[in-house]
């Protein structure tokens, strides 16, 4: 796997609706496609042609960050979350604001709290006044970002910014890397979604225009902290997980089983969870057109949606595979037997 890849795909600053940089770099990673387009709002959507049945995988490009609302008096610039930052990681970070010419600019972000809620959030520049600060270009709109450097606590173990969804992105990537080894019957799309963190509007204009008749969400979850007990099911480095439910989604029983039993048949370790709140891109693309199967597959992360998250490449590896073996084997007769409902 090309860890070096991943390091500056994370390091990449791209909120929702400034993926351009993201697509780009992606780009780098799919050069063997049939084709390549794009939804309305930005996706990019890859086809490694087959004959048989639509198969769709996706996976977010935007991050979760801020937005300059305002620029204060005294220099500081007012901003809001853009997607669900925890309260936690909105005090004492080190960001960046991002201009529309694209010049970056640090500055020390903080937030007035009411106990452990964030009521408002502000960026320092170092600054007097907003003239100061115009003077720079920043404006009302523009980006703000979380300055994190990816770095490598071992071999396995990488601690990055936007790892929700840069990982889901690179699982998709090294599976387009492997494909020429691959014999697949299905018309295979990989395709980078924009606009998930603040409402999964990507998932479904891409699946609009592929009309998939299945649908795979590739994204993450957030394992505990500190809990490391029978009661947590998104251990890292004890495999990628296949989700039996959130809000927006309960995936096809037949589907579910579908899953598994490819995973066991290969043994590749994986792990099953729910989440409690929440969704994915498949919560709207797997309602188009009367409905769609779809299913999430989900890598553990640590500390999600903060200034860092910790992922394990052993859960990586893992996934990939999988997702290799569900493009050899499924077919019409799959997609058949997943959507009988008599």
């Amino acid at each position: 796997m090309d860890k070096k890849f991943l390091g500056e795909l994370c390091e990449i600053d791209s909120i929702a609706t400034y993926e351009g940089s993201v697509r780009k770099k992606l780009k780098e990673k799919h050069i063997n496609a049939d084709s390549v387009e794009y939804d309305g709002i930005g996706s990019q959507i890859f086809n490694y042609k087959g004959k048989g049945p639509k198969v769709m995988f996706a996976a977010h490009m935007d991050e979760v960050g801020f937005m300059v609302r305002n620029i204060t008096d005294i220099g500081m610039l007012d901003v809001i979350p853009i997607g669900g930052v925890k309260d936690s990681a909105k005090q004492f970070q080190k960001v960046t604001v991002t201009t529309e010419e694209g010049k970056k600019i640090k500055g020390l972000m903080n937030s007035k709290m009411d106990g452990e809620k964030a009521v408002s959030t502000y960026v320092d520049l170092g600054l007097e006044n907003a003239e100061q600060v115009k003077n720079l270009g920043i404006e009302i709109g523009n980006m703000v970002t979380f300055s994190s450097k990816s770095e490598w606590l071992s071999e396995d173990i990488l601690m990055a910014k936007a790892l929700d969804d840069r990982i889901g992105n690179f699982v998709l990537a090294e599976v387009a890397q492997r494909l020429s080894e691959v014999e697949h019957e299905c018309d295979l799309y990989l395709c980078n979604t924009v606009q998930e963190e603040v409402g999964t509007r990507g998932g479904k204009c891409s699946a609009d225009i592929i009309n998939p008749d299945i649908f795979f969400a590739v994204d993450v979850a957030c394992a505990p902290d500190l809990e490391r007990g029978s009661s947590n099911h998104r251990k890292m480095g004890k495999g990628f997980m296949i989700l039996h439910y959130d809000k927006t989604m309960i995936p096809n029983r037949k589907l579910l089983k579908y899953l598994k039993s490819i995973a066991n048949k290969h043994n590749i370790e994986f792990q099953s969870d729910m989440f409690g709140g929440g969704g994915t891109d498949a919560g709207n693309a797997h309602m188009i057109n009367g409905g769609r199967p779809a299913a999430v597959l989900g890598i553990p992360l640590r500390y999600c949606h903060g200034s860092y998250s910790m992922v394990s490449m052993t859960d990586v590896e893992l996934l990939v595979e999988f997702i290799i073996e569900i493009i050899k084997d499924i077919d019409n007769e799959t997609i058949k037997e997943i959507t009988d409902f008599e």
